[in-house]
């Protein structure tokens, strides 16, 4: 069993210790220090995540109680301990409390001790170190034996919460009162971590077989995981749901749950949609083996993305050039272009080398295929850690210009690009979506439509400059004073002329006379 390395963010634990309501953004975002997949885990497991008044007030801090509440929670999956209200305890200060059973369950499996034999003292504010005190029984250490308690229990908390990772973006006092942020956090690393067993007098965190043990996340939630390149996105028929698929080559197992053959790659019922995540590293965060319960999806900290135009790429070597930058390409690598593997495209070496000498601004061949102008968007990703970088994604477009608009439908006429996707010339609105207030002779740019869950093209209003041609050189023209790269399947514009020119990422894709 792989470890559930860190995604899995805080859940009902720490939500259901406060009075919450549901919501997307808290009032006071900007003060939340912890990750955002937090909160967006939060949101994802349906947990209620928030104050009534909006606001989640990352720095009030967590008291005694609460954070007793929190552990149950994530012992148990309960919201609920009234069943242990009625329990013996040797505190004297906690019946009749609200948060009696929980308390109450935690020192009855060793997780909390009092501040005497006879008090714990409920409400008063915790401090990150008796959290994590806490904390390290939840993962099996026995309080006892681990010398959790005791004249030097502080000491021994700290040695062994850092040994497991515990502490890891917990940027407050160990001994001051925690915030509510950190006790998330600490929560969020317990949660991700494997839990212990006594063995050969030591405690282990691996099985006879040398694999993991489960992670608290995985042993008390069943929660699982699987980290892999983001394929495909669609929105299910009929639903306001998603489906994903993730591409099980690329698979990294150790950031994996369960092995390969065993491991997740198809998933339903996703709440989300996280099409801008396509082509990245990803986690999907889901619960019992269960394809249609899904939680959270992620990108890695795995991802480094550079974004650029098709102009400014080039091979120097082995290495690609983007924008006077040159980098390492991955041994094995893929070039999508609008969502399909490039050999769908082209009968060729589909790798990012062929595709460049092939397009790229240094080819014999470049711009001679319409589809591949100069302001074609290219990124290219690496989505293992390293700098190599193993895909590059392709989008190519065409340009139209708007010749009418209808209730539900709007005729562009193809001008330039890629003549494949501006097919036809009525788009209905079933099968493509365009911007807020789109009008007749509008300039637009029509991309394909696998960016889109909804499989719906995507039509866009291009920037468009009016004024006569001052000047004019080999891919250049002066226009009001201000020289502009020229696609070659732009026209050529005399100096003294005038013209709208259409723009995409600096460069005139399109020009059309006026005088």
């Amino acid at each position: 069993m792989k470890n559930l390395k860190k995604i899995l963010a805080l859940v009902l634990a720490f939500a259901c210790a406060f009075t919450m309501f549901a919501g997307a953004a808290f009032t006071d975002q900007a003060d939340i220090k912890v990750e955002n997949e937090v909160v967006d885990t939060l949101i994802e497991l349906g947990v209620i995540n928030g104050y009534t008044d909006g606001s989640f007030k990352p720095n009030d801090t967590v008291t005694r109680a609460e954070m007793a509440k929190m552990i149950y929670v994530l012992r148990t999956g309960n919201s609920d301990a009234s069943a242990y209200n009625n329990d013996k305890t040797s505190f004297t200060d906690v019946n009749g409390h609200w948060a009696a059973g929980f308390i109450k369950y935690c020192q009855s499996v060793g997780i909390i001790a009092g501040q005497s034999a006879t008090k714990f003292a409920p409400d008063q504010t915790v401090t990150a170190q008796e959290a994590a005190k806490m904390l390290l029984v939840t993962l099996g250490y026995d309080a006892q034996k681990a010398g959790l308690v005791g004249i030097n229990w502080a000491s021994k908390t700290n040695a062994l919460a850092d040994e497991n990772g515990l502490l890891e973006d917990v940027n407050t006092s160990f001994t001051g009162p925690c915030p509510r942020q950190y006790a998330a956090q600490l929560i969020y690393n317990a949660i991700d971590t494997p839990t212990v067993v006594w063995r050969d007098d030591a405690y282990t965190n691996v099985t006879l077989l040398g694999d993991d043990n489960k992670t608290v996340g995985e042993k008390f939630m069943n929660l699982k995981k699987t980290t892999a390149v983001l394929e495909d996105v669609s929105k299910t028929s009929g639903k306001e749901t998603f489906e994903i698929s993730l591409d099980k080559d690329t698979v990294d197992e150790n950031k994996t749950t369960d092995d390969k053959g065993k491991a997740l790659y198809n998933f339903t019922n996703v709440k989300k949609d996280y099409s801008d995540l396509k082509y990245q590293m990803v986690t999907v965060l889901y619960k019992n083996n269960d394809k249609s319960k899904v939680y959270g999806v992620y990108a890695t900290k795995d991802n480094t993305q550079q974004t650029g135009i098709l102009k400014n790429l080039k091979m120097d070597g082995n290495k690609a050039k983007l924008d006077d930058t040159k980098y390492d390409l991955a041994d094995k690598n893929t070039v999508y272009v609008n969502g399909k593997s490039w050999t769908e495209n082209k009968k060729d070496s589909n790798n990012i080398k062929s595709f460049i000498d092939t397009y790229g601004n240094d080819s014999d061949t470049k711009y001679t295929n319409a589809a591949y102008m100069q302001p074609t968007e290219v990124k290219l990703l690496a989505t293992d850690g390293s700098t190599d970088y193993s895909i590059l994604n392709v989008k190519t477009f065409a340009v139209a210009k708007v010749t009418a608009v209808g209730s539900d439908y709007i005729n562009v006429s193809f001008k330039k690009g890629d003549n494949t996707i501006a097919s036809k010339s009525k788009l209905e609105s079933d099968d493509w979506d365009w911007y807020d207030g789109v009008k007749k002779n509008d300039y637009v740019s029509v991309v394909a439509d696998t960016y889109t869950s909804d499989d719906n093209g995507v039509v866009t209003k291009l920037d468009v400059v009016s004024g006569k041609i001052d000047g004019a050189r080999t891919h250049e023209v002066k226009i009001n004073g201000t020289w502009y790269k020229v696609a070659s399947t732009a026209p050529n514009m005399a100096t003294g002329d005038s013209y709208d020119v259409a723009i995409v990422g600096g460069v005139v894709v399109f020009g059309e006379m006026t005088a």
